[in-house]
């Protein structure tokens, strides 16, 4: 299995000055009961209340249809994982929906932790789908990997009742993302995925 990212102090989302790498599995008993279910109307993406980020993303007529239905899911969780920090009375459902083992049991946990340390964000983590690779055949079923880069230089996090900025000083504001994207009961969704700090994500 791959190193799932937990968060030191708050939502493990990419914000590369706030998590840390980890294969520590989340207290179970401390976990939201939470579980993923078969998409419906109800668990469908959360519409934003301000206009989402629009990532940039692998051309789309040099991917077959798996290809292309894992780098929607992919654009999916980091929308959804924006607009569930920025706000605290958005469901988590969603989240859980989209993800998958150790990464959705992680995952929920953080953003219940972010919004029990009464923090919120400002502005958006950005993100680009660098490459999409090809399709193989995983223990469980159809993975495909996607190499995505965030960038989280023009939002902050803050304590919603001091207004004041909870984000380390001096962090870095890119991370490299290598995500599995698996096929599981027909539905696609971001499972083990790894992370690493770098300069700067691709123009």
């Amino acid at each position: 299995m791959r190193t799932a990212i937990t968060a030191v102090t708050t939502l493990a989302l990419g914000l590369g000055a706030l998590t840390a790498c980890s294969t520590t599995d989340p207290d179970p008993t401390t976990t939201p009961t939470i579980v993923a279910t078969t998409p419906t109307a109800s668990t469908s993406p959360i519409k934003s209340p301000s206009p989402s980020v629009t990532p940039s993303t692998t051309p789309s007529a040099t991917l077959d249809a798996d290809q292309l239905a894992a780098q929607s899911v992919v654009n999916e969780f980091f929308r959804i994982s924006n607009e569930l920090s920025r706000n605290p009375e958005l469901p988590l459902q969603p989240l859980a929906d989209i993800t998958t083992g150790q990464t959705q049991a992680i995952y929920v946990k953080e953003v219940a932790d972010f919004r029990a340390m009464n923090a919120i964000q400002i502005g958006d983590v950005s993100w680009i789908v660098v490459a999409v690779g090809p399709l193989t055949q995983g223990d469980v079923g159809k993975v495909v990997v996607a190499d995505v880069c965030t960038d989280n230089s023009a939002m902050d996090v803050i304590d919603q009742q001091t207004k004041k900025s909870i984000l380390p000083k001096g962090g870095s504001t890119t991370i490299r993302w290598t995500i599995d994207v698996v096929e599981e009961n027909g539905f696609w969704r971001v499972g083990d995925l790894t992370t690493t700090t770098v300069k700067g994500c691709p123009q």
